[in-house]
């Protein structure tokens, strides 16, 4: 491997770590979050984005689609994070 991809794939791996870390930092809190519509993977979830712009995954509505919920953060990943919606926070206009 060349120095160049070696750098890289350490500063990749890094990044995860990082990500990792802060993320778990969120377990058990409870974020406000826009619902932005259905998960591309899966249609039975929605998500959206925190106001830390971490992506949020939660089972719920779709009537809840464009609006703010409180999200209660029960699992995290890597990239996004996972939780129970605890409360209908408002409509955006």
């Amino acid at each position: 491997m060349s120095v160049k991809s070696e750098r890289l794939q350490r500063l990749n791996d890094l990044i995860k770590e990082n990500s990792r870390i802060i993320n778990d930092r969120m377990l058990g809190e409870v974020v406000e979050v826009l619902v932005e519509g259905e998960s591309k993977n899966n249609s039975e979830v929605l998500s959206g984005r925190s106001r830390a712009n971490k992506l949020v995954h939660s089972e719920g509505s779709k009537e809840l689609i464009g609006t703010f919920v409180k999200v209660r953060i029960t699992d995290t990943k890597t990239w996004y994070i996972k939780g129970d919606i605890v409360a209908e926070a408002a409509a955006v206009h």
